[in-house]
């Protein structure tokens, strides 16, 4: 997770351990998989039709594993009038305020180079929507998607203000029509023009998934944002230890301002220059709740609200003890019975229920061999 700090969000510390590795050994895959279902998920949806927007550092675009993951922006792709490539004519094309922006946007130097100088975006962007690249078993929660990169830092910049920066880039996900935001930053302070919108987003149905800080604190005492601003339409996302129900202790935690957590212990994920490695944080916790959102968004054509998709994922996780008065789900985002879950107060035998949190789950859960209205493929 990156942080922000006051008016100006300076960039601090990339929060965890970085490690280049060549290869990921099975038990890697295995371990995320069995956590969160992905294989058994993925029966049901991938993530077809979904754009999602990545406020970052921006993505190696010429990853083996990322470059058809990426979004093209209809307006600025084909040939103009003069017989000219879009992508590379100089020209607003698409009238939408950015020259060539074929991929998305770099906010913090102004132009369309989405190349990433840090890492950090390519690997959030690789656990959302990586293809399994041989020899390496990883993939992305929802390999299908498509990614909108929005770029508000970077290293080598002369930019001046990182929550300006980052706020563009999330008016310009509102403007391209993006489904879900990811956004795996954040600082401790408010903003006014950012919550305003976020706001906006809210009333075009975007959701906005956030990281909940690195910390250590008490979001409900001491606030990060944007996860912090307790919107219907934004999920904050706290992150767990590798094989165990715990929180990290640097997660940000908050029973009142913390939805949920995910695994986010050193997990494996593209870096720039075709490269993989290991990364920690509530970042990544973050990616990977994207992921799901973005897996039960596409199964269902009537596209469901923000709201609704949040309320979805926080009533079917896997509630732990450990995780009581960490976050208001107390449990770990399952992909599995995000999908197979029916919607809260309806059960498969059509009785009404009020609560999925403690009940048998064989009462409300369309198994994958079934058909049901309701699970859309």
């Amino acid at each position: 997770m990156i942080s922000h700090c006051k008016t100006t969000r300076c960039l601090g510390l990339l929060c965890g351990l970085l490690v280049h590795v060549h290869f990921i050994q099975p038990a890697d895959a295995d371990a995320l998989d069995s956590r969160m279902h992905l294989s058994q998920s993925h029966s049901f949806a991938k993530g077809d039709h979904v754009l999602i927007a990545v406020v970052d550092t921006g993505i190696d675009v010429n990853h083996p594993a990322l470059k058809d993951a990426l979004w093209v922006n209809p307006g600025e792709s084909g040939r103009d009038p003069n017989g000219a490539p879009k992508e590379k004519n100089q020209i607003d094309d698409d009238s939408n305020g950015f020259i060539d922006d074929v991929n998305g946007w770099n906010f913090a130097s102004n132009n369309n180079d989405l190349s990433d100088h840090h890492g950090h975006g390519t690997h959030i962007a690789g656990l959302i929507a990586a293809k399994r690249m041989a020899p390496y078993a990883f993939q992305g929660v929802a390999p299908n998607v498509k990614l909108m990169v929005l770029k508000y830092y970077d290293p080598v910049a002369a930019h001046h203000s990182n929550l300006e920066s980052s706020t563009a880039a999330i008016q310009y996900a509102i403007k391209m029509h993006a489904d879900i935001i990811n956004f795996s930053s954040g600082g401790d302070s408010k903003s006014n023009d950012e919550e305003m919108v976020i706001r906006e987003a809210s009333r075009t149905d975007i959701l906005i998934v956030a990281a909940a800080g690195n910390s250590g604190l008490n979001n409900d005492r001491h606030g990060f944002y944007p996860a912090s601003y307790g919107l219907e339409n934004l999920i904050s996302v706290a992150s767990l230890r590798n094989g165990a129900d715990r929180l990290l202790t640097s997660s940000n935690f908050g029973p009142k301002t913390v939805d949920i957590a995910a695994p986010g212990e050193d997990l494996f994920s593209t870096l720039p220059g075709g490269r993989y490695g290991r990364m920690t944080g509530t970042s990544q916790a973050t990616a990977l709740v994207t992921g799901v959102a973005a897996l039960y968004l596409s199964m269902h054509a009537e596209h469901p609200s923000a709201a609704f998709i949040k309320r979805q994922l926080m009533s079917v996780v896997d509630i732990n003890d450990q995780l009581l008065n960490k976050t208001q789900s107390s449990g770990c985002v399952n992909a599995l019975t995000s999908l197979t879950t029916l919607p809260e107060g309806q059960t498969a035998s059509g009785a009404p229920i009020f609560s999925l949190q403690r009940l048998n789950r064989d009462l409300f859960t369309v198994r994958p061999a079934e058909s049901a209205p309701l699970l859309k493929r």
